[in-house]
């Protein structure tokens, strides 16, 4: 099931430029392992959806897998051989935006060479560059 909201205030939104840093989500909270993003993008639902299930097939369920993200903002899109005006087109699909730093995807309960495998595989299914994190013992 691909995730979108259940409630919105705002049906269609305007587009959002990416410009700056990620300040509030830097470091692991919940899990040992994480996938964070190192450049900026607009994630689908369906990638999302996708990314989840294949780290979960490569850990076959033995771990908790946490997602960081959710795609709460509408794409909408008209028919090509629409005229111009009469409005903003319907909603196609829903995207998240992503910044440089930003954790992805946290993975606990697991040693660390399944995790590091599993985290791997479902970087390669992105299209931006990742980097895979480790909660540090210090703090």
């Amino acid at each position: 099931m691909l995730l979108k909201p259940r409630k919105f205030k705002n049906y269609k939104i305007k587009k959002n430029r990416l410009h700056g840093l990620n300040y509030n989500s830097k470091i692991l909270t919940k899990g040992v392992y994480g996938l964070k993003a190192l450049d900026y993008t607009r994630l689908t639902s369906k990638q999302i959806e996708t990314i989840y299930m294949t780290i979960n097939r490569m850990l076959k369920k033995q771990a908790k897998v946490y997602i960081n993200i959710f795609p709460d903002v509408s794409v909408t899109s008209k028919n090509i051989d629409s005229r111009m005006g009469k409005g903003k087109g319907d909603i196609k699909y829903w995207v998240c935006l992503v910044k440089p730093g930003k954790i992805l995807f946290e993975i606990s309960y697991v040693n660390e060479n399944l995790a590091l495998k599993a985290l791997n595989y479902g970087a390669s299914k992105l299209s931006i560059p990742t980097k895979i994190v480790k909660l540090s013992k210090n703090l």
